[in-house]
């Protein structure tokens, strides 16, 4: 009888706590499912416009996750529009934690950027297998940090090719911390840091370069330093290069074809607003590079000849084994690329208006 009564006990106290379980899942699921609701309320109030399908809570028992069917986010600002529109994306996070939000999708996502951010912009269509990541916002809804993974995705721009990648990964901090600057030095303060990388980039078909249609690997870990301030770039940049604004890159990675490249250095805008930097690289197959550009026509046998006799000088073999790199510095100025005294590659003119 003692035994039965104790069977009946547990079963009570067990049901009790699934039924809880079961009621609290429930509840936090709408909690989340009328936080959505709040925060197009907030961002319609900021003068966005926010337009949704329906909003299905899945992933009972263990997790809640909120599928959003056609997602779509715009905003018109005297008379200049930025837009998002994308199939569904399904959100996923905990209670205790609501400014970190993790979300998963996949397909078409297409993006118009306002002219003010991103000059002559027009649609851009990203197609992708898969795509996760994270956003964690700070007060006011703003966001603090955005996190990407894709894979398997497709960028196609007006007019232009589309270009393919087997995985992108990023993540943006628009809030990184000082590091002890006093607010006087705004030159020093951070705005922003990333830290990305691209893995097999494949350029269009009607793209021939010397070293392969296809980058291997391209990774940038930066901070921005210094406040830019919102507007169109040909009017921001200037303010932003006047007061000694630069990108500090604590790693530039580049791996096409037969070609690596590890730099590190400074970066920044000259009088007229092209990129000019410093950097310390290792090199490894810089003879290899040096005669896929020499059968392009990109530069003369006789300079890529010289080239090789003084890279090939400056060539040590690592500790560890492995290719000869050089250790060089790596220098843009008045848009030339120098790899040591190597006049290498002259950049294109960037246009901001």
């Amino acid at each position: 009888m003692i035994r039965h009564r104790l069977i009946a006990r547990w079963a009570i106290i067990t049901g009790a706590i699934l039924a809880a379980y079961v009621a609290g899942w429930f509840i936090a699921a709408s909690v989340l499912k009328a936080g959505i609701a709040g925060w197009a309320v907030e961002r319609r109030a900021d003068g966005w416009i926010v337009e949704h399908g329906a909003i299905t809570m899945r992933g009972f028992p263990f997790s809640w996750r909120a599928s959003i069917e056609a997602p779509r986010l715009a905003r018109i600002k005297q008379n200049r529009t930025s837009r998002w529109s994308g199939p569904a994306i399904a959100l996923s996070w905990k209670p205790w934690s609501p400014r970190t939000v993790h979300y998963s999708t996949s397909g078409a996502h297409k993006f118009r950027l306002d002219p003010a951010i991103l000059v002559g912009s027009r649609e851009t269509t990203l197609e992708m297998v898969s795509g996760e990541g994270h956003l964690i916002f700070g007060p006011q809804g703003r966001l603090s940090q955005l996190g990407v993974l894709l894979d398997g995705g497709r960028l196609s721009l007006p007019e232009t090719p589309p270009l393919r990648f087997n995985r992108f990964q990023a993540v943006i901090d628009n809030d990184p911390p000082a590091d002890g600057i006093k607010p006087a030095q705004s030159h020093l303060m951070p705005s922003f840091r990333l830290d990305s990388e691209i893995f097999g980039l494949t350029l269009p078909e009607d793209h021939h370069p010397p070293l392969g249609r296809t980058v291997g690997r391209i990774a940038l870990r930066g901070t921005i330093m210094g406040h830019i301030p919102p507007g169109r770039p040909s009017d921001t940049l200037p303010a932003w290069q006047k007061d000694g604004g630069t990108m500090e890159i604590s790693h530039l990675n580049l791996g096409w074809g037969p070609l690596k490249i590890y730099t590190t250095g400074t970066m920044a805008l000259d009088s007229a607003l092209q990129p000019t930097g410093a950097l310390t690289g290792r090199v490894t197959g810089h003879g290899e590079t040096l005669e896929a550009l020499t059968a392009a026509g990109l530069i003369k046998p006789a300079i890529a000849q010289i080239g090789k006799f003084a890279l090939s000088a400056l060539a040590r073999t690592p500790n560890g084994g492995g290719r000869p790199e050089i250790e060089v510095p790596v220098t843009l100025q008045d848009r030339w690329l120098y790899v040591g005294p190597i006049k290498l590659l002259q950049v294109p003119i960037i246009r901001w208006d």
